[in-house]
């Protein structure tokens, strides 16, 4: 094993010359390959330094990295990790409850409709407020 640092909270070692993260290596000898250029590593636990077996899932991109890390959110924050948050109230509440716009084929918002409706009301009385002076 080569020396070990800390860079960014995760352990690195030197392997074959160059700086390789621990939590890679770790993976990829679970995996019995390299790890596809597109894929991440993510610690369950979110600590970059724990890098047993157990607390490592292989993503296949980032998007499914950030799928994670929003579940576990919202699992910590009101014990369902399938609800969505309200981009105006910020409250969690079943997806089947909000309303989702997408914008280039990614979500864009998620918000309860009283939302939206509050959001729209106080725009317009702000413009009409802006109009008349």
């Amino acid at each position: 094993k080569g020396a070990r640092t800390n860079s960014g909270g995760y352990i690195v070692v030197f392997s074959g010359g160059k700086q390789v993260r621990e939590h890679v290596l770790i993976a990829e000898h679970a995996l019995g390959r390299p790890l596809p250029s597109t894929a991440i590593v993510h610690h369950t636990d979110e600590n970059g330094e724990n890098n047993e077996p157990t607390n490592l899932v292989i993503c296949p991109d980032d998007a499914y990295h950030m799928l994670l890390h929003a579940r576990m959110r919202a699992q910590k924050a009101c014990g369902h990790a399938d609800w969505g948050r309200c981009s105006y109230c910020k409250t969690y509440a079943d997806q089947s409850t909000l309303v989702t716009r997408t914008k280039g084929g990614k979500v864009s918002y998620r918000a309860h409709q009283s939302c939206l409706t509050t959001y729209a009301r106080e725009r317009r009385h702000g413009l009409e407020r802006n109009a008349t002076r």
